[in-house]
């Protein structure tokens, strides 16, 4: 393992523990399913339409017909951490990076 002198971990540590992943677990499709619902309900939400394109794009139906393509006999097991930076000029493009990530690659 690397051994990083002077290094103050704000969050976490440099352990990295490896696990098997399921694609598409129930628990994470209804988070964000509730996620797409709480986003619909505020108020101000008719301010940003990139935000509420988000909160559409993580309907239920739309998470399940994602589901459907995804799925397959093949085992899929995720490789492990992703590191993304994404750009400014688009702010909500990190949340779909994120869902992607929770939605096929889910620790067990």
């Amino acid at each position: 393992m690397l051994k990083f002198k002077n290094v103050e971990y704000l969050v976490g540590n440099l352990k990295i523990v490896p696990c098997h992943t399921v694609p598409y677990d129930n628990l994470v499709c209804d988070f964000i399913s509730d996620f797409s619902i709480d986003l619909s309900f505020q108020k101000k939400i008719r301010n940003y339409p990139d935000i509420k394109a988000l909160s559409f794009w993580c309907r239920k139906k739309n998470v399940e017909a994602m589901k459907k393509k995804f799925t397959s006999n093949d085992l899929r097991i995720g490789l492990g951490l992703i590191f993304h930076i994404t750009p400014s000029n688009i702010p909500t493009n990190f949340a779909y990076s994120l869902i992607f990530g929770l939605l096929q690659e889910i620790p067990i």
